[in-house]
């Protein structure tokens, strides 16, 4: 399968992009963001990109606060990508 990365350079773009992939996802499971128990976000560069993708995070999230962690790494899958989330959802 081939994947295009969405906003080269640009966290902003990444974190829409990744939510919206995060939304998909739910949705195949008939799950919802209110059913999201823990997500794990990991950042290449923490100090530069922690804030504008809390507060994307936040507004995407709404009231619900799912437990969580941020983890600072040195790079992901590839070169140009920013952010990876994973998540895990509970099924009322």
């Amino acid at each position: 399968m081939q994947s295009t990365l969405v906003g080269a350079g640009d966290i902003e773009a990444q974190t829409r992009q990744t939510l919206e992939n995060l939304d998909r996802v739910l949705a195949g499971f008939g799950a919802k963001k209110s059913n999201l128990a823990y997500v794990e976000i990991y950042l290449t560069n923490v100090k530069a990109h922690f804030e504008p993708c809390i507060q994307l995070f936040k507004q995407y999230m709404g009231q619900h606060r799912p437990a969580g962690s941020l983890i600072g790494v040195t790079s992901l899958a590839f070169p140009e990508q920013l952010i990876e989330m994973s998540a895990i959802a509970h099924m009322d």
